[in-house]
């Protein structure tokens, strides 16, 4: 799990499942994440509270800094970086639909 996904999560109020693991090849234990989970509703709306909290600021540095070019794609690239998260491959269809959706 990212570093700051799992920060965001712990402040809303979020625990982590544990699972132990045995490497055969190094005959060593070693723990990993098996799983999220927000003991309500209410701390789940927190965590997607704070991660749009985070965007907006990344919206407000790129303002700050004085972007040249296009704006949306500096804006998104910073997101994205600031996440440490990859953008999911788009398929033919959903760049048919952006482009129908942009041309209305």
């Amino acid at each position: 799990m990212n570093e700051r996904i799992r920060e965001l999560a712990e402040q809303a109020g979020a625990d982590f499942m544990r699972r132990i693991n045995y490497n055969n090849l190094e005959g060593k234990e070693y723990e990993e994440d098996a799983g999220v989970i927000f003991e309500s509703n209410k701390s789940f709306e927190k965590f997607a509270e704070l991660i749009v909290q985070e965007c907006m600021e990344q919206v407000w540095y790129t303002r700050e800094d004085g972007i040249d070019g296009n704006v949306s794609q500096v804006i998104k690239d910073r997101i994205k970086k600031h996440f440490g998260v990859e953008e999911p491959p788009v398929n033919d269809v959903d760049r048919i639909l952006r482009t129908i959706r942009t041309r209305s």
